[in-house]
């Protein structure tokens, strides 16, 4: 009897113990769900659009500030630079970028690593040397190219929410881009600079070049005729193979314009035409470049444009020209019309020799669509640095290759990158060329 009372007590007692944890239990979970509750809450007030406003403008500022160093020229106001090429590195010593490390912690801070921006900055400009770079830990800068970008409104800005609380969405004028959090800051996903060359990259240049758009030979695109006389005089003539190895080679030179024509979203289609002319007395090509048109002046075809408008109808072409074809040795050469020239040059043409090759050919039809040869010192280096393969600097198609300044000229792309305009140089503007010796 005692004994089942003992038993009774017990259990009791048990049950008791149990009550009461439970209920410990319960308000052990409500002070954790109350914790949780209060931890979110500061999360999301960390995260609140208000407060991370000024957050973002910070960083904008940081953006700004990347864009002047990189894009702006800022150091060439901080370092000496007289007397300097701008198309080689100087260095930021005395500035307080001499130390790399100091712009690399400046990006690291600014931009995500996914973005991408980073790796934009420190490769940038396309052409030429880079902006920025580092010799054994200490800045180098160069300025060939300096974009006068103006930038935003920074206190204009605003903050949205993005996918998730960890992504904002900062609306810049005409610009969006992304702020992230990486955990432990916030950081940007694009420069502005770079959102708005994106947009400059897709509008059309307007630039016109001193030998765009001149003379019968207007841009290598669409429908073009190419006339391909075959002049003997006194001391030479031309038998079949003769002509026959001069357009295998025209055709080649041309085949290689068609080839890269397509790489700028460009098609050529060419029509051969072929004609002879005999002269009783000698044309000296070498020495007088007009040698034919006074040729063509003592007959009824005056000049070249009349005498190829009387044997073909020009006007279903978008462009012609013509290959005056010699049968002696020396080198060939472009007679592109020049604005003020008189009217009876106005047809386009380019002297072809026999030891001519397919890359004189093809830098010749160049010449007479636009591309320019660099005769300032400074341009020419510039441009052997922006455009090192271009055929304009030498011959050779096997390895050459027509360049984005090339191709805007003969009319092949509409397109041109801003650092291009280096070479826009009117008659009345000077370039500086001090710092060459």
């Amino acid at each position: 009897m005692v004994t089942n009372l003992k038993r009774k007590l017990a259990l009791v007692f048990v049950l008791i113990l149990l009550i009461t944890g439970c209920k410990n239990n319960n308000v052990s979970n409500d002070d954790s769900s109350t914790q949780a509750s209060d931890i979110l809450e500061s999360e999301q007030q960390y995260f609140d659009n208000n407060s991370l406003l000024e957050i973002a403008k910070q960083l904008l500022e940081k953006d700004k500030l990347l864009t002047d160093l990189f894009v702006g020229g800022i150091l060439t106001e901080l370092v000496d630079v007289s007397g300097k090429n701008p198309a080689n590195f100087t260095s930021a010593t005395s500035s307080e970028y001499e130390d790399f490390y100091v712009i690399e912690k400046l990006l690291s801070s600014t931009y995500s690593v996914s973005g991408g921006v980073i790796s934009k900055y420190l490769g940038f400009p396309e052409y030429g040397y880079k902006s920025i770079l580092s010799i054994e830990g200490k800045t180098y800068f160069s300025f060939h190219f300096i974009d006068d970008f103006a930038g935003i409104d920074i206190n204009s800005i605003s903050l949205s929410d993005g996918e998730n609380e960890n992504v904002k969405i900062i609306t810049a004028g005409e610009y969006t881009l992304a702020m992230i959090y990486d955990g432990s800051e916030w950081l940007l996903e694009d420069s502005i600079y770079f959102l708005y060359k994106q947009k400059e990259d897709t509008k059309e240049t307007d630039l016109i070049f001193p030998l765009m758009n001149n003379g019968t030979a207007k841009a290598l695109s669409g429908k073009i005729l190419v006339v391909e006389i075959f002049i003997s005089d006194k001391d030479t003539s031309f038998s079949d193979e003769d002509k026959a190895e001069f357009e295998a080679k025209i055709s080649d030179g041309i085949n290689y314009l068609k080839k890269t024509a397509e790489k700028y979203n460009n098609t050529l289609e060419i029509d051969y035409k072929q004609r002879s002319y005999t002269h009783k007395s000698e044309i000296n090509f070498i020495d007088d470049h007009y040698a034919f048109d006074f040729a063509l002046a003592k007959t009824s075809f005056k000049n070249l444009d009349k005498y190829i408008n009387d044997n073909y109808d020009t006007s279903i072409y978008d462009s012609y020209f013509a290959v005056l074809c010699v049968d002696k040795k020396g080198d060939g050469y472009a007679i592109p019309f020049v604005k003020g020239e008189a009217d009876v040059f106005y047809s386009e043409r380019f002297v072809l020799f026999t030891d001519d090759s397919s890359g004189d050919i093809a830098k010749n039809i160049l010449s007479l669509f636009g591309a320019e040869t660099q005769t300032d010192e400074y341009l020419t280096e510039l441009y052997e640095k922006y455009s090192k393969n271009d055929i304009m600097l030498g011959t050779d198609i096997q390895n050459a290759e027509i360049s984005e300044f090339t191709a805007y000229q003969t009319g092949m792309t509409k397109f041109l990158d801003k650092q291009f305009y280096a070479f826009y140089v009117t008659q009345d503007e000077e370039l500086d060329t001090s710092f060459i010796n």
